[in-house]
């Protein structure tokens, strides 16, 4: 394929200097798109783009591959955390758990199938009685046919 060259800046016969793929790490309610990006040359100095070649995001759908629990957000919390986590396939059986750092469940946040994608759910920092549960360290525990996945959270009241 024979190259022109644009200052030092190789170019393909058709005028494409860049292909970028990109990939969506988390699911969105509406279409992703891109305005006209700012690029910069390795001396911090802006390339000009032309508007034109920014003219379609093509969106494939995105299913997870394994499943995952995420961090909890926020993370230390006070008095409420989200716990989010991605199930690659329909109709998981599943249970999203809570343990003090002595092994005692504290609560249960979810148990039953799901469908596949992302989940999200609160806590409140409360036991299975209503109870506000103190200042600590806290293990978030969700548990499929696939296995088991662990992780800490810090609750600062």
């Amino acid at each position: 394929m024979a190259t022109t060259a644009i200052g030092t800046v190789p170019m393909d016969p058709d005028g494409v200097m860049i292909n970028w793929h990109f990939v969506a790490r988390i699911d969105m309610p509406q279409t992703p798109w891109m305005d006209t990006p700012l690029l910069l040359d390795s001396s911090h100095r802006d390339v000009k783009v032309r508007g034109s070649a920014m003219t379609a995001v093509t969106v494939a759908p995105v299913l997870p591959t394994g499943f995952e629990l995420l961090p909890n957000y926020p993370n230390p919390f006070n008095p409420n955390t989200v716990i989010a986590f991605i199930l690659p396939v329909a109709d998981v059986r599943l249970r999203l758990e809570v343990f003090d750092m002595l092994g005692q469940r504290i609560a249960i946040l979810a148990d039953g199938p799901m469908a596949a994608g992302m989940h999200r759910v609160a806590w409140d920092g409360r036991d299975l009685r209503g109870r506000p549960v103190a200042s600590g360290v806290y293990l978030s525990r969700l548990l499929t046919e696939d296995g088991v996945r662990v992780r800490s959270m810090l609750l600062l009241r």
